[in-house]
């Protein structure tokens, strides 16, 4: 430098050259560093799930709003949805994800082992920060395990640089229970007062270790006493040490594993019987204490112990049309549990908000209507339609 001295033996470059080159290069990376830098954050990132049922489709569901907009092609990635037996999809996610308007639910991928499930926008869409919209994905949940709480995070297209960087989500999802399905049940009598084998099937989401309970609870109003080793049989019945602790009160069975169940399906019988009188049939659960995973509460799927009250076995109703104001052809199916006799009446309710008004004799059609004389009592208000056994 001009007037600056220099030791013997000792050159100096010029240092101008040096220093301008230098400080492009950084302007020039400062420059690109800016142009990736996070720039957002999550303004609401909840989620949320259907079921907590092991094994069972799950819908998870994430109510989202950036604080900037999602530019076209961007992409949202949510990590650490572990522990599904969801398998991997490159493309075609299926069921189809519910999104949004402006994103591709086809381009959706997911990877299993991960938990990481990435949405894309339309390369010709933009999803504006203004409002909070919901992205829903079906997912088969674990055995069983505790929930964990995903991330988040929002990349631009095409470096896949953070716009939004990987955030908790709020709220914490497929944390499951075992659980046992199919769950059946049937029975040998609805006779009052006579012997009434109840047969139960069941199959639980993962393998019950020997020791562990089982307890088959809601079987009430049965005339059996109390008993501490009431006789099990059935196909598995050594898995249970063939007997199990009876609470008549509660309707209560409890049963200790003898030989491990494993996950597939178990079949166990017991003789009860019936009230003396006639009175509604009961649907029980099943439940089982298996430390460290608890079951889940589990229906039976029939009612039972019905003693004569009786129950429908088949109950079901569809409609052929759901258009405003347009004739719509309702269908019953029914199957009771015991004959219906001359003079019996079959009361359906709750058929609200139809705008044919009252009629006396209204119209019935269908394999069986002759049995009822092809005509029932409607009123519209109740939304009631009764039918009268004629044969």
């Amino acid at each position: 430098a001009p007037g600056r001295a220099q030791g013997a033996g000792c050159s100096f470059a010029p240092m101008c050259p040096l220093s301008c080159n230098t400080i492009t290069v950084l302007l020039l990376l400062a420059a690109l560093s800016s142009t990736h830098a996070s720039t957002g954050t999550w303004i609401t990132s909840t989620v949320s799930e259907s079921v907590l049922d092991a094994c069972h489709p799950n819908a998870v569901s994430f109510t989202l709003r950036p604080s900037v907009p999602c530019p076209p092609s961007s992409r949202i990635v949510i990590t650490g949805l572990t522990g599904t037996k969801t398998a991997d999809f490159t493309s075609g996610f299926t069921p189809t994800p519910v999104v949004p308007n402006g994103f591709d639910a086809s381009l959706t991928t997911w990877t299993k082992n991960t938990g990481t499930l990435t949405m894309s926008v339309r390369s010709t869409a933009t999803i504006l920060s203004t409002a909070d919209f919901v992205i829903s994905v079906e997912l088969i949940n674990p055995t069983a395990q505790a929930a964990v709480t995903p991330s988040i995070s929002l990349l631009s297209s095409p470096l896949w640089a953070e716009m939004i960087p990987k955030a908790a989500a709020t709220g914490s999802v497929l944390g499951t229970k075992a659980s046992f399905f199919p769950a059946t049940i049937t029975e040998s009598s609805p006779t009052p007062g006579q012997a009434n084998t109840i047969t139960f099937t069941f199959t639980p989401s993962m393998a019950i270790p020997s020791g562990r309970t089982i307890t088959v609870a809601g079987l009430t109003g049965s005339s059996t006493g109390d008993a501490t080793a009431l006789a099990v049989g059935g196909t598995d019945k050594a898995k249970v040490g063939e007997v199990g602790a009876w609470t008549q009160s509660t309707g209560t069975l409890v049963l200790t594993v003898a030989a491990s169940i494993s996950a597939t399906s178990t079949v166990l019988t017991i003789d009860l019987t019936n009230p003396s009188v006639k009175r509604a049939a009961v649907k029980p659960y099943i439940i089982a204490a298996a430390k460290p995973t608890w079951f889940a509460q589990s229906w039976f799927d029939v009612a039972v112990l019905g003693a004569g009250g009786g129950y429908w076995k088949t109950m079901t109703i569809h409609e052929s049309t759901q258009t405003n104001a347009a004739a719509n052809t309702i269908t019953v199916t029914l199957m009771p549990s015991e004959s219906l006799a001359i003079g019996d009446k079959v009361t359906i309710t709750g058929l609200l908000n139809a705008q044919t008004g009252d009629n006396f004799a209204l119209a019935v059609s269908g394999s069986s209507s002759s049995a009822v004389s092809n005509a029932g009592l409607w009123i519209q208000n109740t939304g009631t339609l009764t039918l009268t056994f004629a044969s």
